[in-house]
């Protein structure tokens, strides 16, 4: 009796074992739930129509699939992919029930931007007409793409103007997480994400100059502010010497203000300075009139550097013991590389 009362324990051990190791997977959470609850019936003629029909034979077989790991691409220089195992790897990121498919296709994806010189153009033609899949999943992925690929292009001196969708998306995106209604069910750094967006727009700020304008002048209701995409959009066009310093100048001032944005505050005292006379009504307008501890000293120190440039020189040291004193917040949020 006893040997069969351990052998019924150990049994049921082993199965427990085998039950978790099996579940394991499913419960690392982050980046497969989307592609494993989403349906996986294969697309008919007329769903696969706009994409084009060499496309679609691809999309139709990728559904098809058992999942592989796309190793085989992983292994092969850019230029080795044919245009046919791109489409492949595009389709892929179709939303299926084929668990981790669509992010082991985009890591590829991207990466071979990196690494695919002339071949972008390439992978860029394919990818653009996908900018309007009838599939969520897939259209998000591919946008975030293509804003990479515009990105590396133009970083690499070769800028051109972007998709009309990937310019909304980024304006879009520039707002940060939960701002937007583009975020997928799974956490993925091939998803969308604010520091892409502003990356995009940095590097190809002549491009999209209106486009950030609109939404730096864009109303915002009164329980939706501070606004983080507009604060992007003045910091963005303050930087690239766009010719509206007083729209950034409103914009920026607002971020003087305690918040719970990371680093607003010191980002827009930079780039008011940087601003210059231009600056000055709306911060002596802050100096005067805000109830704000926190905006009217950081208007009064961007003040004294614009009247007396240079007063600002041990500003670390000044704006810490200002600070320390006067509002309860760190003072490592003043980081110094965003000094003057």
């Amino acid at each position: 009796m006893p040997r069969l009362i351990a052998f019924l324990a150990l049994a049921a051990s082993s199965l427990g074992a085998a039950w978790w190791l099996g579940e394991a997977p499913h419960r690392s959470g982050e980046v497969q739930a989307a592609e494993r609850l989403a349906h996986s019936a294969r697309p008919g003629a007329a769903t696969l129509a706009p994409i084009g029909l060499r496309e679609a034979r691809l999309v139709g077989g990728a559904l098809a699939s058992t999942g592989e790991p796309f190793a085989e691409f992983d292994e092969r220089p850019a230029a080795e992919i044919d245009d046919d195992g791109l489409a492949i790897l595009l389709a892929a990121l179709r939303s299926d029930e084929v668990r981790w498919n669509a992010t082991s296709a985009a890591s590829t994806l991207h990466d071979h931007v990196w690494a695919g010189g002339a071949d972008r153009g390439r992978l860029a033609a394919l990818a653009t007409p996908l900018l309007r899949s009838d599939d969520r999943q897939q259209r998000i992925m591919v946008t975030a793409l293509c804003m990479h690929i515009a990105t590396v292009e133009a970083e690499a001196g070769r800028p051109s103007r972007p998709p009309f969708e990937v310019t909304e998306a980024a304006m879009r995106w520039l707002g940060g997480p939960g701002a937007h209604p583009d975020a997928l069910d799974f956490q993925t750094c091939y998803a969308p994400y604010q520091w892409r967006a502003r990356r995009f727009c940095e590097a190809l700020e002549p491009h999209v100059r209106h486009d950030l304008r609109e939404l730096l002048l864009r109303p915002v209701p009164p329980d939706e502010r501070p606004n983080e995409a507009r604060f992007e959009a003045a910091w963005i066009l303050t930087v690239a010497g766009a010719p509206w310093p007083e729209d950034a100048a409103a914009v920026l001032v607002e971020h003087l203000a305690d918040n719970q944005i990371s680093e607003d505050a010191v980002r827009a005292m930079y780039a008011l300075k940087h601003l210059g006379p231009a600056a000055l009504p709306a911060l002596e307008t802050a100096r005067a009139t805000s109830t704000d501890p926190q905006q009217r000293l950081a208007a009064e120190l961007v003040l004294a550097e614009l009247h007396t440039p240079g007063s600002s020189r041990a500003f670390g040291r000044k704006a810490q013991r200002i600070f320390d004193s006067a509002v309860p917040f760190p003072a490592a949020d003043w980081s110094p590389r965003f000094m003057w």
